[in-house]
């Protein structure tokens, strides 16, 4: 996916050049600004497991108290071009959430971004992850206290992260931290029933 990774827009990697990039696949980071700490930019290639590497890869991005995880997976279509992935979850470590989502189409090695991102899912709500039952204003103090990213990692998964002060709150209600898509060859599909995962 390294290859994949560089044809890119560069606005997926803010601040890295195409040169800096090629650094950063070669060396597994790069800092930008390193000689001014207050500015600093550090750029990390994470460490995956080797048989996702064809079909999958994941950066972050650290920038004094915010961070951001950038993921960049390949879909298999049965008819027509493969699908590329975009995602990018950020923000301070206290309160981030989904920076960006989208769809590119892949041709030899070469990224076209889909123009109406049509097959991407649609973000679950909030009360998709709590019993029906929910008061309003119960599940108004669960959104002020967590934050929703998409994960790609293994399945494309939509999970729900509750800060440390809110738990008991959030385990009260919630029914399932994460929501999970399957990818049928042609469109995501969600999952059903998701259990409750401790």
């Amino acid at each position: 996916m390294d290859v994949v990774f560089r044809k890119l827009p560069l606005t997926c990697t803010p601040g890295l050049s195409a040169e800096q990039r090629d650094s950063l696949i070669l060396n597994g980071n790069y800092v930008l600004n390193k000689n001014d700490p207050s500015k600093s930019i550090r750029y990390e290639k994470r460490d995956i497991h080797p048989e996702l590497a064809d079909n999958y890869c994941k950066y972050s991005m650290n920038i004094e108290n915010r961070f951001y995880v950038f993921e960049l997976k390949r879909y298999k279509k049965r008819i027509g071009k493969d699908l590329v992935v975009f995602t990018a979850c950020g923000g301070s470590f206290v309160s981030y959430s989904q920076q960006e989502f989208k769809i590119y189409r892949l041709k030899h090695d070469t990224l076209i971004e889909d123009i109406e991102q049509t097959i991407l899912p649609e973000a679950p709500d909030i009360a998709d992850f709590l019993k029906k039952e929910t008061p309003d204003s119960i599940k108004a103090m669960i959104v002020q206290s967590t934050n929703l990213c998409f994960d790609q990692e293994g399945e494309l998964t939509f999970r729900i992260y509750t800060k440390k002060n809110n738990d008991e709150l959030s385990n009260t209600w919630r029914t399932t931290l994460e929501i999970g898509f399957l990818w049928n060859g042609s469109s995501f599909r969600r999952k059903k029933n998701n259990d409750l995962n401790n």
